[in-house]
């Protein structure tokens, strides 16, 4: 209804306006379904901040000449689950119009609860934490024992020393260590070191001098292989072996061809939930991003991929419906859940790590050569690198959520 209002208000400017529905059925969350009882609403009960001036209400009272009763409690209403039975009480109403005031009205200080002040006090660490993914905090602490493991062998005490950070920057060098691995173990031991009140480690002449002579002793860095559309072929191939009903089969053949097609991260991918596509008639489907390593801030993306009519086992739209009809549904029959689940009979979605750990195992199947040299990363580089080498322009196919918004 809100797209309705926005084409009416546009229409009324004088604006030619094209109407189109993301679903396969109008009415958005206006919903109506057929039961042995008779027809029972779905969706859209009631108008938030109903009144002159909002335009749905404008729509409903004015043009549709439907009576709109006057506010509800509530605090009365009734949450049901999907099998019928009765929830909690949910005060909805007001829940929303909180979050909407907290959103635009900052509380003064003095209005804080004591009691939050001392939860935040005492949860402190915890938020700080948040400052880094989860991945890099295991990724530093791993650094950190690494730093205290040197200590204890070059026999001196566990503390923030530049040279014996220095020192220890030079022998990873010279044990096998790539330059990003060991950059990133100097910021590490850097961050530990200013939790315990010593500053600027990173930055003291020696360790700088240190990565100089790292530079040029390291192995070169371990970037994986970009897939080739003939490896990814032939691991499809031995996928298609399995059968239609094999679930694990036919959700990583989906994994793979859609990582590729869309040069997806393995976070992005696992990400995904069947309510964040949209069919675009027999085109292609839409698929929202909520988030990325690149987008901190949350705006999300969507990302077209478009269907392969030249070679049907390498569509990655028609591998996503093959999925799709072995995905749980809801009480109306729509899929549900995330995409990618670790196990047909269980919720939990697929975890990032394993995209690696899967497309290695049907690499080495498939008998592709060095199969040790590819990566989760692989399906992303190998999409882009076909994109180029093939004249497709990349940003082409993501549609942000505003002009300002990019992705790589």
């Amino acid at each position: 209804m809100a797209g309705v209002a926005a084409a009416r208000d546009l229409t009324d400017a004088g604006i030619k306006v094209l109407l189109l529905e993301a679903r396969d059925r109008p009415g958005g969350r206006l919903h109506s379904v057929k039961t042995k009882a008779g027809s029972v609403d779905l969706g859209a009960m009631w108008i938030h901040e109903a009144g002159p001036g909002n335009a749905l209400y404008d729509v409903v009272t004015k043009q549709l000449a439907i009576n709109i009763s006057q506010p509800h409690n509530y605090q009365s209403a009734s949450l049901f689950n999907p099998d019928g039975s009765p929830g909690a009480a949910m005060n909805y109403a007001a829940r929303h119009q909180g979050r909407r005031r907290a959103a635009r009205q900052p509380v003064p200080v003095e209005a804080w609860a004591s009691e939050y002040v001392q939860q935040l006090r005492g949860d402190w660490q915890q938020f700080l934490r948040k400052d880094l993914e989860e991945s890099t905090h295991r990724a530093y602490s791993w650094h950190e024992r690494q730093y205290l493991q040197f200590c204890a062998v070059a026999g001196v005490e566990a503390v923030p020393d530049a040279e014996v950070l220095a020192q220890f920057v030079v022998g990873r060098a010279q044990h096998g260590y790539a330059i990003s691995t060991i950059e990133q173990g100097v910021y590490a031991v850097a961050r530990w070191a200013l939790e315990r009140g010593v500053e600027g480690l990173a930055s003291q002449l020696v360790v700088r001098r240190a990565l100089k002579v790292a530079a040029k002793l390291a192995v070169p860095g371990g970037q994986k292989l970009p897939l080739d559309r003939r490896d990814l072929r032939a691991v499809v191939a031995v996928l298609r072996q399995q059968g239609q009903q094999h679930f694990i089969a036919v959700r990583d053949a989906a994994l793979f061809l859609l990582g590729w097609a869309g040069m997806f991260r393995s976070s992005e991918l696992v990400g995904i939930d069947w309510d964040d596509l949209r069919a675009v008639g027999q085109r292609g489907v839409l698929i929202f991003v909520p988030r990325s390593k690149t987008d901190q801030a949350g705006e999300g993306a969507w990302v077209f991929i478009s269907a392969c009519d030249a070679e049907e086992q390498m569509c990655p739209v028609r591998a996503l419906l093959r999925l799709r009809q072995l995905a749980p549904r809801d009480v109306q029959g729509e899929p549900v859940g995330p995409v990618f689940r670790a196990l047909p009979d269980r919720p939990r979605r697929l975890s990032k790590g394993t995209v690696g750990i899967r497309l290695h195992k049907w690499l080495k199947q498939a008998q592709v050569q060095d199969f040790d040299l590819y990566a989760a990363h692989s399906l992303r580089r190998g999409g882009a690198t076909w994109a180029v080498r093939s004249g497709v322009p990349v940003c082409a196919s993501v549609i942000p959520p505003n002009p300002e918004t990019q992705r790589a």
